[in-house]
């Protein structure tokens, strides 16, 4: 896979997929768990929101270095060799104030259904500004692709 054709496949996966595995870490030591996300364009932030009495809003807190886990698994009869996995990796920080409110209506676009918890006092808007992308597909064919800017 070229790197032209990893983007491509980056670019198509991030838009079909609604929902990534958010790998933090932290003084209990890692966690996952799935998150509602929306990536903004140019494929450099993505953002999902969260409770703030969790233990990834702890983590966050403690170590802002995320991976994020984007899954297509549709490879048919063969998922290991069709299929395509895509890590973002980067940093999260909360947005507050005029930021928080005009990427909550990007994410409440992408998750309708969202708006009420996004809105919500008790929850924290994150923004993941991400630094790469490991795309890999056929099974261990790994190509990364960096952010611009």
């Amino acid at each position: 896979m070229t790197s032209t054709q990893a983007r491509t496949q980056l670019k198509r996966l991030l838009r079909r997929s609604p929902l990534a595995a958010l790998a933090t870490s932290g003084p209990g030591g890692p966690h996952a768990s799935l998150v509602a996300c929306a990536v903004t364009a140019g494929e450099k932030e993505i953002l999902f929101v969260t409770p703030r009495e969790t233990r990834k809003y702890r983590n966050l807190l403690s170590e802002p270095r995320v991976a994020l886990l984007f899954g297509d698994g549709r490879g048919g009869e063969d998922p290991l060799r069709r299929g395509l996995a895509v890590t973002a990796l980067g940093r999260a920080r909360e947005l507050r104030g005029a930021a928080r409110k005009k990427m909550g209506v990007l994410l409440a676009r992408r998750h309708p259904t969202l708006r009420e918890f996004i809105e919500d006092a008790g929850s924290a808007l994150f923004c993941v500004k991400v630094t790469a992308y490991s795309v890999v597909g056929r099974f261990q064919e790994v190509v990364e692709v960096r952010t611009r800017g």
